[in-house]
């Protein structure tokens, strides 16, 4: 688990900055828990890249 991290934009729920980096790219609110995927590993799914 990484520490806490300012995120780029505010949560979508809680607007809170501080977020979670997880191990797949994607960002946990650690105010209200809401889970955002990282923009990134986003296009490499929809292009069908393995993240590996």
């Amino acid at each position: 688990m990484t520490g806490v991290i300012d995120r780029d934009e505010p949560c979508p729920r809680c607007g809170a900055l501080a977020g979670r980096e997880l191990a797949d790219g994607s960002i946990e609110c650690i105010t209200c828990g809401h889970v955002a995927l990282d923009a990134f590993v986003v296009a490499k799914r929809s292009l069908g890249v393995s993240s590996r």
